[in-house]
């Protein structure tokens, strides 16, 4: 009996060893998208982590997050209706650390002839 709790408390342990490994094992990347002209923040800004299908959008302050990043060098692409997408290279994600990045991005609006 003695030998069966001691091998849970084991299983128990390792369990929880790893699973806090894995909470540690990455990192996060947040920041803001501005406009270029106005300083203002931006909500609805795509941000993606190029060649992943991980990303997030800015929140009704122009604030986002992405959560659980593996540790390594990326590069970060803005996008936004009627503004000129902007690449950010090289952000460096650290287990356990949070990146911060801020994007300004500048108004590609194209004005059109009228349709008669």
């Amino acid at each position: 009996m003695k030998k069966i709790a001691i091998k849970i408390l084991i299983i128990l342990f390792f369990s929880v060893s790893l699973n806090f490994y894995a909470q540690t094992s990455t990192g996060t990347i947040t920041g803001a998208g501005k406009d270029l002209a106005t300083g203002e923040t931006m909500p609805g800004v795509n941000v993606v982590i190029e060649g992943t299908l991980r990303g997030a959008s800015t929140d009704s302050e122009g604030v986002f997050t992405i959560p659980s990043v593996t540790p390594g060098r990326y590069n970060l692409t803005f996008s936004f209706i009627s503004y000129k997408p902007i690449t950010i290279e090289g952000v460096e994600v650290r287990a356990g650390s949070t990146t911060e990045v801020k994007a300004s991005m500048a108004d590609q609006s194209v004005e059109l002839d009228d349709i008669v």
